[in-house]
């Protein structure tokens, strides 16, 4: 059975995918980063993975080869589900979704989790090219700074938004709450994913959770 993680930028997609990966046996080499809170390094560098039953789609469709040796996906476009049920019409999609009121927060959480590897000098001039003159010289630092981050956060706040008013959900075949992969309900992540799975719940499991939904708790809730 193929699955792939389908999400909007910020909402906890690349630990879903360790997880489902780790029930899979698929080994990954993924690992937690304790001072922001995600699963970017894979052994290699932020969303560098070298294993070949994984593929991490992302945002870029354009170079993906056809393996099918691969049997966990992760991808953030809507299109592309599309493309992949095409491609493999059983694989399953699974896609974490959001109320509302969660918006902020997943907007917030792709700013500290990703944003410090794209925020560049290019990246910077890109925005002060379409009107943020106003801020300070670039540093790699600048989204540290109030005015920096409230500007970043309220243009990519109408992407986070645009992604769940968009998603086709006769696309999808389960959904997994924000708050569920954040442990801020009552529902059980592992039980979630052991029923799609259709593997049991190890010690190890129950850990790699606990300590990424203690993590974040403790950084941003």
């Amino acid at each position: 059975m193929r699955y792939c993680i389908h999400h909007c930028s910020g909402s906890g997609g690349m630990f879903l995918l360790t997880l489902f990966a780790n029930f899979l046996n698929l080994k990954p080499k993924n690992q937690l980063d304790t001072a922001h809170g995600d699963y970017h390094n894979s052994g290699s560098g932020d969303w560098k993975n070298l294993n070949s039953k994984i593929c991490c789609i992302g945002n870029y469709w354009e170079g993906y080869k056809n393996n099918d040796d691969v049997v966990l996906y992760y991808t953030h476009q809507h299109e592309y589900i599309s493309r992949l049920k095409k491609l493999y019409p059983d694989i399953k999609i699974v896609a974490i979704d959001a109320s509302e009121e969660d918006y902020k927060n997943i907007t917030k959480f792709f700013i500290k989790k990703g944003w410090s590897n794209l925020w560049t000098p290019q990246e910077y001039n890109k925005w002060v090219a379409t009107g943020c003159d106003y801020f300070p010289p670039y540093d790699k630092n600048n989204l540290n700074d109030p005015m920096v981050y409230n500007m970043l956060h309220s243009q990519l706040n109408l992407d986070t938004i645009n992604w769940h008013k968009t998603l086709d959900y006769n696309q999808v075949d389960y959904l997994v709450d924000f708050k569920t992969i954040f442990g801020l309900n009552n529902q059980s992540l592992e039980d979630i994913v052991s029923s799609i799975t259709g593997m049991p719940v190890t010690g190890n499991i129950k850990k790699i959770i606990q300590e990424y939904q203690t993590v974040n708790k403790r950084l941003y809730f």
